[in-house]
């Protein structure tokens, strides 16, 4: 968040839509903030839960207790799975700026 302090606003409010993951970072931090617990916890009490999903996470190390697609890269001349892991510039949880995965099997049949 402090990172946001000095970054200038390009366009006024209302005139232009521009996606921006700044935008869901501090949505996610007022989630924090005002639920009193992580993002991550949020959504799996009051949406996950509630509904019923089993297969749906908000963290890529919960997404692989699933079956789950990968990214691979390269290695050697062959594809190799590739880890999924935070990179070091997270801090606290990187979940916050929206990731959640979800599996439509048995869900789409609710």
């Amino acid at each position: 968040m402090a990172n946001l302090s000095g970054a200038s606003q390009v366009t006024p409010p209302g005139t232009m839509f521009s996606y921006n993951n700044a935008g869901y970072v501090v949505l996610g931090r007022l989630v924090e903030v005002l639920d009193g617990q992580s993002w991550s916890r949020s959504v799996q009490r009051r949406l996950i839960e509630p509904l019923g999903l089993r297969t749906a996470v908000t963290l890529p190390e919960q997404a692989l207790m699933h079956r789950t697609a990968v990214g691979h890269l390269e290695a050697g001349g062959s594809m190799r799975p590739a880890p999924a892991r935070c990179r070091r510039r997270c801090r606290g949880s990187p979940a916050r700026t929206g990731w959640a995965w979800s599996c439509t099997t048995g869900t789409a049949a609710r």
